[in-house]
């Protein structure tokens, strides 16, 4: 896929060759492993790549590599798990911010994601901050630390069906010469199929919500 652009940054998928070129610099074991970790679920999901590789964040104006970041995997019950790092260098000039900004609208533009998650030691105030400024909320404790969670905005359907269909409606009612008639029958098809959509997307999230917090 494209590179994902912002303001400062280019944030890019890398490609398998290139994460097993990380792994044959990499010198600290846990970084290596997590990067073989990438790589494996890669080559094993390859039609959702995006979600297990890792993505390199660049600035435009030079291409300098200023930090990495990631998702654990494919979605899993409407929900997804983001990860990230900026090298110290690029630390508090809201780079970190710009990029996971731009990863999680991705990742809620993407089918049948309404949850992404994040965890954050408790002494690292940086990515505490962070996930707080891009209104993650606390919901727990995680394997690594606290654990935070921002959900995807409700869908807003019923104004864009209403004007669309009040659009029709009137098109209608001057071919029939009765604009009145055709403007309120629009509005209630509008209205109809608005509401039905927003009610059937939020007993989505709420059902799918429910089953990965029991888990």
């Amino acid at each position: 896929m494209k590179p994902l652009k912002t303001k400062k940054l280019l944030i890019t998928p890398m490609t398998d060759e290139e994460l097993g070129e990380k792994i044959a610099r990499e010198k600290e074991a846990h970084m290596s492993a997590a990067l073989r970790e990438m790589l494996d679920g890669c080559r094993q999901h390859p039609q959702d790549r995006d979600w297990y590789t890792g993505w390199r964040i660049t600035l435009q104006t030079t291409g300098e590599e200023i930090g990495s970041l990631g998702f654990h995997g494919a979605p899993e019950k409407g929900q997804v798990e983001i990860g990230y790092g900026i090298e110290q260098a690029y630390q508090r000039q809201g780079l970190g911010t710009e990029a996971v900004r731009a990863a999680v609208e991705w990742a809620f533009s993407q089918t049948n994601v309404y949850f992404v998650t994040a965890e954050a030691e408790e002494d690292n105030l940086a990515s505490v901050r962070l996930l707080e400024k891009l209104q993650f909320a606390e919901c727990g404790r995680g394997e690594e630390g606290v654990c935070f969670e921002k959900e995807k905005p409700a869908s807003v359907y019923l104004p864009i069906f209403m004007c669309l269909f009040m659009s029709v409606g009137l098109s209608i009612g001057a071919a029939m010469d009765h604009m009145a008639m055709g403007s309120c029958f629009g509005i209630a098809i509008g209205f109809m199929l608005g509401a039905a959509l927003d009610a059937s997307d939020k007993k989505k999230r709420e059902e799918m919500k429910k089953e990965w917090q029991r888990n």
